[in-house]
């Protein structure tokens, strides 16, 4: 009978944990060493930018293909944010948070090429 009531608390407590974290997709616009401001995109709707905390523990990578990622840092990231061109000024990044801390950023940087004259 315990063993059941502890095994029972175990897979709520399991349960909880995985339910606080949350996926945040947007436009990663400004990063520092504490913090990144995020402007979160669901659908086509433009969110409110939002600020997470980050620290050494948050894992950065960055995404060179579909499914491939490659360890990156804070540096990087904030070197793709600050050199972004194009219409959106900033990297596109999947950010698994928890509560208001960024636990693992994944970005994206889409280089766009700027359009010849025709006059050229």
């Amino acid at each position: 009978m315990l063993r059941k009531f502890f095994g029972a608390a175990l897979v709520l407590v399991l349960v909880v944990g995985m339910a606080s974290a949350e996926t945040v997709r947007g436009l990663i616009t400004a990063v520092s060493d504490k913090e990144i401001t995020v402007t979160p995109f669901k659908g086509k709707e433009k969110g409110d930018e939002t600020k997470y905390d980050v620290s050494d523990k948050t894992k950065v990578f960055k995404m060179t293909g579909k499914d491939t990622k490659d360890d990156s840092n804070l540096k990087e990231l904030k070197k793709a944010v600050e050199g972004s061109t194009g219409k959106f000024k900033g990297a596109f990044a999947t950010i698994e948070v928890d509560g208001k801390k960024a636990t693992e950023i994944s970005f994206r940087v889409f280089k766009i090429k700027p359009k010849k004259d025709a006059a050229e």
